[in-house]
């Protein structure tokens, strides 16, 4: 499950009008507003799902902006882990429990060089 907060700027006046609307779309939950901006949540699958729900969302009377100020995907961490346990790039000594910190040499930033 995929959970994205959204901050939607409606146009002056309309943002009860619009949050009507948006409750009838099930498109996301509206949490808070205040003005003309909105902050509601988008519950979905995958991140293209909530990619469309943005876009459905922005498409929508009286709308100016929509956009995803935060993402979580539940199975992403998990899927990182997954690639980094197949990958070959790492040198051995890092799953060595013998080896001591001591004796680890620093090199600066490890990006790139495996």
């Amino acid at each position: 499950m995929n959970i994205s907060s959204i901050i939607i700027k409606t146009t002056p006046g309309t943002t009860d009008k619009v949050i009507k609307e948006l409750k009838k779309t099930n498109l996301c939950e509206v949490h808070l507003h205040e003005g003309n901006k909105i902050v509601g949540l988008i519950e979905a699958e995958s991140i293209n799902e909530e990619i469309s729900a943005v876009r459905k969302i922005s498409k929508m009377t009286n709308i100016i902006s929509a956009e995803m100020a935060f993402s979580y995907c539940e199975n992403e961490l998990d899927d990182i882990r997954h690639n980094i346990s197949l990958s070959k790039d790492f040198p051995d000594w890092l799953n060595n429990d013998k080896i001591k910190a001591e004796q680890i040499k620093y090199q600066g930033q490890l990006k790139k060089k495996f």
